[in-house]
């Protein structure tokens, strides 16, 4: 079984169940009223669970050989840049500001299926450190140098 506790007694041990989540990797649960129930758990772990979510960055050059149109069907994320690192750079961009949005607008996406379905996929984006592991977690690996005609 998880150890659960409740809010007052969390309060005064924060430190010792912050060390039993994080770096013994063992979920805590704490409970308010008897009702609700909240999960402290570590980054990494997190990160091990939501790492199946693979995301799909689908690669269209433009028609008239200047830049590139990025999507990601998962999040139904697209942006585009007259180059590749520029669409790189806006797809980022994009990708950031969608986490944002969907957790400031989540009481309002939690109604709708489709935005549901996402969440494993944000969740996973939301813990990326960096741009970098940004851009692993999107193309599967980190861009080593721009390319003259293609993206990662």
């Amino acid at each position: 079984m998880i150890h659960e506790v409740n809010v007052t007694e969390a309060r005064k041990l924060i430190s010792l169940l912050f060390d039993e989540a994080v770096k013994g990797e063992r979920p805590v649960v704490i409970v308010r009223d008897g009702k609700e129930e909240g999960l402290l758990i570590a980054r990494e772990l997190v990160r091990r669970l939501v790492a199946s979510y693979q995301l799909h960055v689908n690669i269209t050059p433009h028609e008239d050989g200047k830049g590139f149109t990025l999507w990601v069907p998962e999040l139904k994320v697209v942006a585009d840049g007259a180059s590749a690192r520029k669409a790189r750079e806006n797809l980022l961009s994009a990708i950031r500001a969608y986490i944002r949005d969907y957790f400031e607008q989540f009481d309002y996406y939690r109604h709708f299926t489709d935005k549901l379905e996402q969440q494993p996929y944000v969740l996973r984006l939301s813990l990326a450190r960096d741009d970098g592991e940004l851009l692993e977690m999107l193309f599967g690996r980190k861009p080593a140098r721009e390319p003259s005609s293609a993206v990662a």
